[in-house]
């Protein structure tokens, strides 16, 4: 974790506090096959119902996860 002078400082929700938006209450998946270019990989697609946000995940087989999530957009840890 970060340090107390660390992102996690920051207000914002820990991990286990849930947290309800109502905009996004509706999540869905309108995508979610295995493709092989460039590699071998699930493509997860989907959206959230009334809104415009969209989201897409890249995951490799399970026999290659090593135990790692990156977030592309995510707030950069300094």
């Amino acid at each position: 974790m970060f340090s107390s002078t660390g992102l996690a400082a920051q207000n914002r929700p820990a991990a286990t506090e849930v947290v309800a938006d109502p905009m996004f209450a509706e999540p869905y998946i309108d995508l979610d096959e295995w493709r092989n270019v460039p590699v071998r990989h699930r493509y997860v697609h989907g959206g959230f119902k009334g809104t415009e946000t969209r989201f897409s995940f890249y995951l490799p087989p399970t026999d290659q996860y090593q135990g790692r999530f990156g977030l592309h957009g995510a707030d950069p840890v300094a």
